[in-house]
């Protein structure tokens, strides 16, 4: 079992560090606040994926 955890993780490793900067950057795309930004604002908008 160890081996196949170390196996899975040496080969998804690398795929999920990529994957980390592109959510972050679509996170700050779709949240950003400033002194204008009014609580109605800020309710969460459902994106659909295609």
């Amino acid at each position: 079992m160890e081996k196949v955890y170390r196996k899975m993780r040496r080969k998804l490793f690398p795929k999920i560090q990529e994957a980390i900067p592109l959510l972050n950057r679509e996170y700050l795309q779709n949240f950003s606040v400033t002194l204008k930004t009014k609580p109605e604002d800020m309710k969460v908008k459902k994106r659909i994926h295609t």
